[in-house]
């Protein structure tokens, strides 16, 4: 892929936030930050992004419900949800194929995570 990766993190924590956005741009990913379900649903349906991270609890909506409009329409791009330990969120996220991370968020295995997915998608990261 040229140019730089494009990230979508929605989320309203301001700590999930500030891990997120510093592991992205350790790594040379250029985030996109919104707050909200309907600020997400405008970014994948105007200029989709390499990679969505979406908090689980997104109000009346959820991140599972970002995942399933943006495998509708770009089937490949990975995602990253974050939320409680909770088996059944966990589950549906499996099904979606979307990966599933605990709070309180673990940068280093959120690095490790969003690293191998861009890999596997062919993007190169800056770090080995």
């Amino acid at each position: 892929m040229n140019g730089s990766v494009r990230v979508l993190v929605v989320t309203a924590n301001p700590e999930i936030a500030e891990v997120v956005v510093h592991v992205l741009s350790s790594v040379g990913c250029d985030a996109v930050l919104v707050a909200d379900f309907a600020g997400a649903r405008q970014v994948i349906d105007e200029n989709p992004p390499d990679l969505l991270v979406s908090e689980i609890r997104l109000g009346a909506f959820n991140g599972l419900h970002l995942a399933v409009r943006i495998r509708s329409r770009h089937e490949r791009t990975p995602v990253i949800l974050i939320g409680p330990c909770d088996t059944v969120l966990e589950s549906e996220a499996s099904r979606l194929t979307a990966q599933y991370l605990n709070e309180p968020l673990d940068a280093a295995a959120f690095l490790e995570m969003t690293v191998r997915l861009l890999r596997e998608r062919g993007v190169k990261m800056l770090l080995s």
